[in-house]
């Protein structure tokens, strides 16, 4: 995918258990994201290097990596037309 993603600074979140509560201080909106979502938005909390994400999430998760790279672009592009996080080239 070649993609690194940033979270804008006046977007702040909350790790709540398993789930990622996700606030836009913009708009006022919360998110929610859990299973997968979540923790692929603390991989990318980290350096924002979806490559690297994904190799991650398939070392902990049994599925197959077209299959992941499928759903994570999609959440990815869900979360972008959110305006809570942007995607630029790697």
């Amino acid at each position: 995918m070649g993609k690194r993603v940033v979270i804008p600074e006046d977007v702040l979140c909350q790790i709540i258990g398993e789930t990622v509560v996700i606030f836009d201080v913009r708009t006022g909106e919360y998110l929610a994201l859990d299973g997968v979502g979540a923790r692929l938005w603390q991989l990318c909390q980290e350096d924002g290097d979806l490559s690297r994400a994904v190799a991650v999430l398939l070392g902990e998760y049994e599925v197959d990596e077209e299959t992941l790279w499928n759903d994570i672009a999609e959440l990815v592009d869900d979360l972008a037309a959110a305006r809570v996080l942007t995607v630029t080239e790697a």
